[in-house]
């Protein structure tokens, strides 16, 4: 009886992990680079999801949120004059970086497990999609933040 009952444990537990899905590091890379730090960090937040810690999910969420709205903000009230300074890699590559070294850190083992044990990976053309979006919705919030500065707000 208690053979069955493992083996009945066992096999549910295989179906829930034929079940999930994650994001591999290089998408998450990918998105972050295209499509911001909204979409590496929604990307890892269901990840962590998918991996079963909700609580991480939802603070990556907002993390993606918060360093969007901080990132191009900032950028909205740079001026123009600094801005073409600054070569133009240097701010995706920054948060691009970040992102791959922290889901490097925090799921890339989980990760790695997850797929050498058979598990499933997201398609590159929700990533692709996920990233359009998030570049949609960035620069919404830029252009809303530009419309909103005073024209005389530089002098």
């Amino acid at each position: 009886m208690h053979t069955i009952n493992n083996e009945i444990q066992s096999n549910l537990a295989n179906e829930e992990h034929d079940k999930v899905k994650l994001y591999t590091i290089g998408w998450v890379t990918l998105a972050t680079y295209i499509g911001g730090p909204l979409a590496g960090c929604y990307l890892m937040s269901e990840n962590f999801k998918n991996l079963g810690n909700k609580d991480l999910a939802e603070r990556m969420f907002k993390i993606g949120i918060m360093s969007t709205i901080l990132l191009f903000g900032g950028i909205a009230f740079i001026p123009e004059s600094i801005l073409d300074k600054i070569p133009n890699e240097i701010i995706p590559f920054t948060y691009t970086t970040i992102i791959y070294l922290y889901i490097r850190k925090f799921q890339g083992k989980s990760i790695k497990e997850h797929i050498e044990n058979g598990g499933l990976k997201y398609s590159g053309w929700k990533v692709i999609g996920i990233s359009i979006s998030s570049v949609i919705v960035s620069l919404l919030y830029l252009f809303i933040l530009i419309m909103l500065i005073p024209e005389n707000f530089w002098g």
